[in-house]
């Protein structure tokens, strides 16, 4: 087993024990446009989305699957450079960062997985503590007590 494997295995069952005030926030990386090295279209045919659209759409997608509590696409690009399978890339990007709760962390990357054009998604992410009681529940995922609904209003809706 390498040390990142190991690494990652501890991490899982650190964040599978953590009491619930701890939530992750992840972070990608989106392109603002295709220079050509993307595919333009995925496999259902569509065509992918790039820049603040796509940012978009990953969170809109992860709301509307309830799998996000919140979801910020940054409004800024900046040049990133890197090597990738023997060629060097310097392209546009922007952040999104995600607010989950660590139940919901392989949902979100497959989600994500689905509609971002690039072969590997460069995702990240970190344990955070909440400051507070309320953003925790929201975080985790306690939306009944905030949306002041019923649990079956809930169910019908998903």
């Amino acid at each position: 087993m390498s040390i990142l494997s190991w690494s990652f295995n501890k991490l899982s069952s650190i964040g599978n024990s953590l009491a619930k005030p701890f939530f992750l926030e992840i972070v990608l990386q989106v392109p603002e446009n295709n220079d050509g090295s993307e595919p333009s279209h995925n496999k259902a045919g569509e065509p992918y989305l790039f820049g603040k659209e796509l940012g978009n759409a990953i969170v809109d997608r992860l709301l509307d699957e309830r799998l996000i509590a919140a979801g910020h696409v940054n409004d800024d690009t900046y040049q990133t450079s890197y090597d990738w399978e023997g060629t060097r890339y310097k392209r546009a990007e922007r952040y999104v960062k995600l607010k989950t709760n660590w139940q919901n962390r392989d949902k979100v990357v497959a989600a994500i997985q689905d509609i971002h054009p690039y072969k590997e998604v460069p995702i990240s992410s970190s344990i955070v503590f909440s400051l507070t009681k309320t953003y925790a529940k929201h975080i985790r995922g306690d939306y009944k007590d905030e949306l002041n609904v019923t649990p079956e209003v809930l169910e019908h809706k998903n």
